[in-house]
C-alpha cells in the first residue's frame, strides 16, 4: 500500500501531536520536499552534541511501499508529489537512517548509525507523529528528531507566510 510500510512495529517510543492551519495537500508536499532535501544535502550537518565534539550527521529517508522503503531521491519525489496533487493520505511512513561520522584530518569515521521509523497520520487539522527507534545509539534523541522536523516544517511555514505548526503533546508510550 502506498505510503505505509505493513510491518511497523507495534512498539513506539515517542509520540507527538501537532495542529496546523493549512490543507493536508499542503502539508504532505512539504513533508516530502522536506526528507527530500534532507537525503539530497551535498554537506552533512554538524550538531553538536553532549560529548563536548561535533559530529557530522548525514540523513537517509525512505518512503514506504508495502513491504520495503524507497529512497526519496528525484525520481521519487516527483512521483510522491504527484500522488498527493491526486489524493491525500491518511497515514505516511518514512524509514529514517541518520549516520554519524567524526572528523579527522584524512577520513570520516563512522560510528553506529541510528535507525527510526516515522509514522505520520494525518486527521482533520492534526498530525500525528509516531517513532520507533529500531537500532543505534540514539545520539539524537526521538524527542530530538521530532523537534527537528517540527523546525523544518515551521521554517517551510514561515516563508509561506502560513502559521507554524501546534504542539499539542509530545509524549513516551
Amino acid at each position: 500500500m502506498k505510503g505505509v510500510y505493513e510491518g511497523f512495529p507495534d512498539v513506539i517510543h515517542k509520540v507527538a501531536f501537532f495542529s496546523y492551519k493549512i490543507p493536508t495537500r499542503n502539508l504532505q508536499k512539504m513533508l516530502i520536499l522536506l526528507f527530500y532535501r534532507m537525503n539530497m544535502a551535498k554537506e552533512s550537518l554538524n550538531m553538536p552534541f553532549p560529548s563536548s565534539r561535533n559530529l557530522e550527521v548525514v540523513f537517509e529517508i525512505g518512503i514506504a511501499d508495502g513491504l520495503e522503503f524507497i529512497f526519496l531521491d528525484d525520481k521519487e519525489k516527483d512521483r510522491w508529489l504527484k500522488f498527493i496533487e491526486k489524493e491525500t493520505f491518511r497515514t505516511l511512513d518514512f524509514l529514517c537512517i541518520i549516520r554519524y561520522y567524526v572528523p579527522r584530518k584524512r577520513r570520516k569515521v563512522p560510528l553506529k548509525f541510528d535507525y527510526y521509523m516515522l509514522r505520520f497520520i494525518f486527521k482533520s487539522g492534526t498530525m500525528e507523529v509516531a517513532v520507533h527507534h529500531e537500532r543505534g545509539t540514539r545520539r539524537l534523541t526521538t524527542r530530538d528528531l521530532i523537534m527537528m522536523i517540527n523546525e523544518q516544517i515551521d521554517s517551510e511555514l514561515k516563508k509561506e507566510r502560513k502559521p507554524p505548526l501546534g504542539l499539542e503533546s509530545l509524549d513516551v508510550l
